[in-house]
């Protein structure tokens, strides 16, 4: 799915999806070793530079959308969003990323406002093997490690602000902020989970074979003729370890001068993407300026021969 985040001190437009939770689970605790993944997958390296992505999909259609509904913060520090039936529901961005903080100063202007809902229901259990607490596609730490309700979730792929200066009606809810009663942490970060949703088994790609190399602190990917592109993981996980000198993606290590087939991104036309599209949006760390970004790949997966 393709999506936009966009948002100022005026103007929230985001685009979500929803994890559906049957019944929410009690705080897990996270191992140490998926903590460090996510941190260390969150920011860029300092000894060679990699760029990293969220999955982008085709959109569906806006049939049955729903309205609205009022973004709402548990003393969970987690938000919520109330639906017009009175639910509330989980709130978990795929396919478009900014950063925790960026993510919660964004969120903190729309506390107990009305937003608009876009896009149908679909229900996701956060239970199942591709959504559970330990799955390598989490970006930052997964709900179930932060979050207490006992609330449903949907997929809303758009929420965007409605009103900006009216508060809207006082949740009834236990635990739900009080607007009256509202006090937020300048310091702490309002949670927001974040997931990158795996490509369809039916998305076309192509399979290159190339070695991974660094160049002047710039991770590229070599082909057989010599020519080199900048490779975009949008593969779970990613990261440069700095201590094993290897690239870290799908919980596995990858060494530089090795062989390996790429599952890279195909065009409409299904030509292979070989320069940058509008990505800002599904950026998690952008392209470094001192990289060399003439000849691009957007790498879905990568497999040993």
């Amino acid at each position: 799915m393709g999506f936009l985040l966009k948002f100022d001190y005026k103007l929230l437009s985001i685009i979500v999806y929803v994890g559906f939770l049957t019944s929410c689970q009690k705080t897990y605790v996270s191992s140490s070793d998926l903590s460090q993944e996510i941190q260390k997958a969150q920011v860029p390296s300092n000894s060679v530079f990699i760029s990293t992505a969220i999955t982008s999909h085709p959109a569906p259609s806006y049939l049955g959308m729903e309205r609205n509904g009022i973004l709402r913060l548990g003393d969970d520090n987690c938000i919520y969003i109330e639906q017009p039936s009175g639910e509330w529901v989980l709130p978990i961005l795929v396919g478009t990323y900014s950063s925790p903080l960026k993510l919660s100063e964004g969120y903190k202007f729309f506390i107990n406002k009305q937003v608009e809902l876009l896009y149908p229901n679909e229900i996701v259990d956060l239970n199942s093997k591709e959504f559970n607490e330990n799955n390598l596609n989490w970006v930052t730490l997964p709900p179930q490690n932060q979050c207490k309700k006992m609330v449903k979730a949907h997929i809303y792929h758009h929420i965007a602000a409605i009103s900006h200066g009216e508060i809207a009606n006082p949740p009834a809810h236990e635990g739900i902020a009080q607007p009256n009663k509202l006090k937020i942490d300048p310091n702490k970060e309002i949670y927001i989970g974040v997931y990158n949703l795996s490509i369809n088994s039916k998305t076309k790609v192509a399979h290159e074979k190339a070695t991974l190399i660094v160049d002047k602190k710039c991770l590229y990917m070599q082909f057989s003729d010599g020519s080199k592109a900048l490779p975009i993981f949008a593969t779970p996980r990613t990261y440069w370890d700095d201590k094993k000198g290897v690239l870290r993606a799908k919980g596995k290590d990858w060494s530089t001068n090795q062989p390996y087939d790429f599952s890279t991104m195909l065009s409409s036309s299904d030509k292979i993407v070989s320069q940058r599209y509008f990505d800002e949006a599904h950026m998690i760390i952008p392209p470094n300026p001192s990289c060399k970004i003439e000849l691009v790949r957007y790498i879905h997966d990568i497999n040993s021969f």
